[in-house]
């Protein structure tokens, strides 16, 4: 009976692990798109254009503020 118990925790962490990962890409994509055009940069990797590099800017009272 161990082992289907196990089982049941383990797909559990599995599960929450994954509500994670989803919440985290969510927040991202979020940000990436309503981003300033200048607040993103490619780094330079093998092979290239695999990782970008956000710069966080805090814009109180900025035009154009949604």
């Amino acid at each position: 009976m161990k082992s289907p118990i196990d089982a049941y925790f383990a797909s559990a962490r599995r599960a929450a692990l994954t509500d994670v990962a989803d919440t985290t890409v969510r927040r991202m994509a979020r940000d990436i798109r309503k981003a300033c055009p200048t607040a993103f940069a490619t780094l330079q990797t093998v092979p290239p254009n695999q990782c970008i590099e956000f710069f966080p800017l805090k814009l109180e009272g900025a035009i154009g503020r949604s």
